[in-house]
């Protein structure tokens, strides 16, 4: 269901848009922002016209609250800039968390609304999926007052089980603590390679995440979510010759600097033309939860003390983490040759998730013996693998107790985080 609101915002703005793509070039983020060696690829990239920025704009969807923030920032004051997602937007092999898109977009903002203060929070977290994000964003991002989010779960929902109910669980719940907070989903991009005898490799597109039949696509339409497309810019661009996938990006996923201006360069873009037609007062329309399971995940806050959600844990071998940020937290166990075991025991609940890690720990592997009430205990072997990204494991049954052996032949194991579905 889109609303009335909703149409009317984007037909005006089909109006608009003519005459602002006559206007001559935004000045975005500075190039000088972005630590590099080659002018020659900035060169190429300061010749990308307005036009090209706002085209791979998905959908306008409700602009009411986007509307609501600017015209908060034109008066000034204090404002918190969020990301959420994975390791894209958390800056993962740039080196320079000062490069990544959101810390760029919030300069941006800081250049052009120098009245106001803004806090840059960024909530990625390298590896995570939607699922693992639907339990861990009370803790991580809804413990601050949002002006704006940005979401980025495109390339990162692996392992989800019913995706579209657990993002829409999260822009809910980001909606419900603030029904004016901003939300714009930024689709990011990812490609496979083909590598002939001589081992060189080709670069092929990956199909784009946005269509009719994608769970992403379904949530974003109910909530009416603003949506921009990094995916049609980077594919288009590369198919008209301006930079190749290599220019952009570090591997087959993460982009480079260039690659984080770019989608800085398409959010800044974005809001500038928000800013430059903004409607009369829109009514912005109050969300409703369609019955998200997922609603009652409770976060497992990792505090020194163990699990305080009314659970307990117990554990030999393993080291607790105090953690200095949302990426240190957690159960360690990083001594090879010795077994270590943690167990977890479990207030009710409808079901439990949690989230786990192998670290350069290949030939290892660990047990889970997961109980329930009236029913055998499960028992499950989990190997590693190279190249280990976070793993979620969900059992959508009232669990009593999970008790965890590792068995390290290298490297480190780590229990990252727990959520735990309460009975209503």
């Amino acid at each position: 269901m889109i609303n009335k609101n909703f149409v009317t915002i984007k037909n005006l703005f089909c109006l608009f848009l003519c005459c602002f793509l006559s206007m001559a070039n935004v000045n975005i983020v500075k190039a000088s922002e972005v630590d590099t060696s080659s002018m020659t690829l900035m060169e190429r990239l300061a010749t990308i016209k307005t036009s090209d920025l706002l085209a791979p704009i998905e959908s306008y969807g409700d602009l009411s609250r986007v509307q609501t923030f600017i015209r908060k920032i034109q008066k000034g004051g204090t404002y918190n800039i969020a990301v959420f997602g994975g390791s894209i937007s958390a800056g993962a092999t740039l080196g320079n968390p000062m490069q990544s898109y959101g810390q760029l977009f919030t300069n941006w903002l800081v250049q052009n609304y120098p009245n106001c203060t803004f806090n840059f929070i960024n909530a990625g977290y390298p590896s995570t999926n939607v699922t693992h994000s639907s339990f861990r964003i009370n803790e991580d991002l809804l413990i601050h007052n949002l002006d704006l989010v940005v979401l980025d779960f495109s390339v990162n929902n692996f392992e989800d089980k019913n995706l579209c109910e657990k993002l829409e669980s999260i822009i809910f719940r980001i909606l419900a603590k603030n029904n004016e907070t901003a939300i714009i989903y930024l689709h990011f991009t990812e490609t496979t390679a083909t590598y002939n005898h001589e081992g060189d490799a080709s670069i092929n597109e990956v199909p784009t995440f946005l269509t009719a039949k994608d769970d992403i696509y379904f949530a974003l339409e109910y909530y009416a979510i603003p949506s921009i497309s990094y995916h049609k810019f980077v594919w288009q661009e590369i198919q008209n010759g301006l930079f190749s996938w290599e220019d952009v990006n570090t591997d087959l996923i993460h982009p480079n600097a260039y690659g984080h201006y770019i989608a800085a360069n398409l959010l800044s873009t974005f809001i500038h033309f928000v800013a430059a037609n903004l409607q009369p007062d829109a009514v912005i329309n109050v969300p409703t939860l369609r019955g998200v399971e997922d609603q009652r995940y409770i976060y497992y806050d990792n505090v020194p003390d163990g699990i305080s959600v009314n659970g307990t844990v117990t554990y030999n071998g393993f080291i607790h983490a105090v953690p200095k940020n949302i990426m240190e937290r957690g159960w360690i166990h990083g001594t090879a040759g010795q077994a270590a075991n943690l167990n977890i025991d479990f207030a009710p609940n409808n079901g439990i998730a949690f989230v786990v890690q192998f670290i350069d720990a290949e030939g290892s592997n660990v047990e889970f013996i997961i109980k329930t009430d009236g029913e055998n205990p499960k028992k499950y072997i989990m190997k590693s693998m190279p190249n280990e990204h976070l793993r979620v494991i969900e059992y959508d049954r009232p669990v009593n107790r999970i008790e965890i052996t590792s068995n390290l032949a290298k490297g480190t194991f780590v229990v990252r985080d727990v959520g735990l579905m309460k009975k209503p």
